[in-house]
């Protein structure tokens, strides 16, 4: 099924982004039209889930908003970059 249906048949009301089909080492050779199978798909999703929940913990549940919390910590760029918010 091509990741752009996914929503529209799975009802799910938030839209993984592609870059975290990336980072689950999924092949993308059509963008949003990249057919994928259930297991690419939960693959995205945890590695979604998964920066969500660094994004917290570096970010102290917003106190610190362009993260830092921690010694690996990444730099959180404004709305349309791989963003959260």
């Amino acid at each position: 099924m091509p990741i752009y249906s996914i929503t529209k048949v799975h009802n799910d009301v938030h839209k993984i982004p592609l870059k975290a089909y990336e980072k689950a080492g999924v092949s993308l050779p059509c963008g949003r039209a990249s057919m994928v199978m259930t297991r690419d798909v939960d693959a995205a999703f945890d590695a979604w889930d998964a920066r969500g929940i660094l994004h917290d913990i570096d970010t102290q549940w917003g106190l610190i908003p362009g993260g830092g919390a921690y010694s690996d910590s990444n730099f959180y760029y404004g709305p349309g970059r791989y963003d959260f918010y």
